[in-house]
């Protein structure tokens, strides 16, 4: 079953966001991954609002493989570089795997 990833965050550090940008998606495809949504968030209907406020959405093809890039616990020294370019950047406010459902 295919897994989701949100993250929801507020950039601190606008030249490490702007590597990670640059960087992430490689590593995401590497744990057999693909981003489906980046950008601000433009409306909210719960918690504050700010310019800074951003979220990504990533499908996996296995929560193994969300949990995985997660971790990047055997990551090569390139992705542990994006992971720690991915603590850096901003504060993350939530991170969720979910499961999803083969349709």
């Amino acid at each position: 079953m295919p897994a989701y990833v949100f993250i929801n965050l507020v950039v601190t550090d606008d030249a490490a966001h702007a590597e990670y940008r640059e960087r992430a998606p490689r590593v995401v495809e590497a744990y057999g991954g693909r981003l489906i949504v980046r950008g601000d968030v433009v409306e909210s209907t719960d918690g504050e609002l700010t310019s800074r406020r951003r979220m990504m959405v990533m499908e996996f093809p296995t929560i193994e493989q969300a949990r995985a890039w997660l971790d990047l616990r055997d990551g090569t020294p390139e992705q542990r570089e994006v992971r720690a370019l991915r603590d850096r950047m901003g504060n993350i406010t939530s991170l969720n795997i979910v499961e999803g459902e083969d349709t």
